[in-house]
């Protein structure tokens, strides 16, 4: 059996895991042997593919990490409880309303461990992009390109940036000049239902303002809502710009919406590695008031994203995904004029992302660091990281608290 699962979310101390397949046979092969009851049936592209799992506590061994893949377990189809989620296929859906399910959750599983770890080291995997000079050629005509023809050279006044309130996820809106908008990811939790999500994408400017949208990375609490768009909705952005590694079956198949409805550029990771041991950032496009990073080579994908900084005349804002604070403050903030007080989205909603005081350089300016956050199973955010924040001079404010979107003019 060479079954390999994604991990996209793990919480030790809670023991919850979000994990999807590589590939349609890995899901197959999996459900054959978990003995779903509907195992013979044929496989369709649109099929919801990954696993939601409570009760797995490892107090030692080799934790899974976030972002790396790895050999599927025994444990997962000899001891865990399985059961389907709703709306699984179209007889399920007759006795349920239309959009009271997940869209992207297939099977949920209990389990009642506490122990060992029972995982093998992770599997590096490298799409074989990363390695080829002449597509990162491309991707640096492309920038110059997408900056011209955008125009966003010397629009530096009237920005605003607004942090949509998602629960759980990654979603953000540039205003330049109140009518070019650039979206950051296009997130929402993992609980929200399809219904939730068109009333969201709905709310949008989606449609009117023909926006570009740039995506951190494939980790669907940063894609989520484009599972949920519609062939016309995908067609309102003028531009998709994403990282090219994709390893979830979930995040191929939006993927492959995508290709079919709209323009789009894959922006590979950095070939070089200053460091072995740690992971960069890279500045590859700036236009004044926004410039763009990409992660060095890893196969951690929240390491080697995409990232952006917005300049405006008194402030600056910061979204760095799910990157570390390493990588935030000693290449992000580094990159911004001393005279601008900085705002931050809280990297990973919160959770552990580095040591936030070691590399961060007291002369800069703060002010508000804004948590995308709500329902979750992980703990976040952390308190140890709001107290960290707070005493390094930011303002906390957080998404589900405030109950709103939060603006920020800068």
């Amino acid at each position: 059996m060479n079954i390999k699962i994604y991990i996209e979310k793990y919480d030790k101390h809670e023991g919850v895991m979000l994990a999807d397949f590589l590939n349609p046979n890995s899901y197959i092969e999996f459900r054959k042997l978990i003995g779903s009851v509907d195992q013979t049936r044929n496989y369709s592209e649109d099929e919801r593919t990954m696993l939601f799992i409570e009760g797995l506590k490892f107090n030692g061994g080799r934790i899974p990490k976030e972002g790396n893949i790895y050999e599927l377990p025994d444990y997962f189809y000899k001891n865990i409880k399985w059961s389907k989620e709703p709306g699984y296929t179209s007889a399920d859906i007759i006795d349920i309303e239309k959009n009271d399910f997940s869209a992207i959750i297939s099977f949920r599983g209990e389990a009642d461990y506490y122990g060992e770890s029972f995982f093998n080291k992770p599997i590096r995997l490298y799409p074989s992009k990363f390695a080829s000079s002449a597509i990162n050629c491309k991707h640096t005509k492309f920038i110059k390109k997408f900056i011209l023809e955008n125009k966003l050279t010397n629009s530096s006044d009237n920005i605003k940036v607004i942090v949509r309130n998602v629960g759980q996820g990654n979603w953000n809106e540039i205003y330049l000049n109140k009518n070019q908008i650039i979206f950051y990811d296009f997130g929402c939790s993992m609980y929200a239902k399809k219904n939730i999500l068109e009333k969201q994408i709905e709310k949008s400017e989606l449609l009117r303002k023909n926006p570009i949208l740039i995506i951190s990375h494939w980790d669907i609490d940063h894609y989520h809502a484009l599972v949920a768009c519609n062939q016309k909705e995908l067609k309102g952005f003028k531009n998709i710009i994403f990282p090219a590694a994709r390893f979830s079956q979930t995040s191929k198949r939006v993927f492959k919406k995508i290709k079919e409805s709209t323009n789009y550029c894959e922006i590979t990771s950095s070939i070089k590695r200053v460091s072995k041991n740690r992971i960069g950032l890279e500045k590859i496009g700036d236009c004044k008031p926004l410039s763009l990073f990409r992660g060095e080579k890893s196969s951690n994908i929240n390491k080697s994203g995409l990232t952006i900084s917005v300049r405006g005349k008194n402030e600056a804002m910061v979204l760095p995904a799910d990157h570390s604070y390493r990588q935030v403050f000693e290449y992000m903030f580094s990159d911004l004029p001393e005279d601008l007080r900085i705002n931050m989205v809280t990297p990973h909603h919160g959770g552990k992302a580095g040591k936030i005081k070691r590399y961060f350089k007291n002369s800069r300016k703060l002010n508000c660091s804004i948590t995308s956050t709500g329902k979750n199973n992980y703990g976040h955010p952390k308190d140890e990281v709001r107290i960290s924040l707070i005493e390094i001079g930011f303002k906390w404010m957080r998404t589900d608290y405030e109950d709103e979107d939060i603006e920020i003019d800068l």
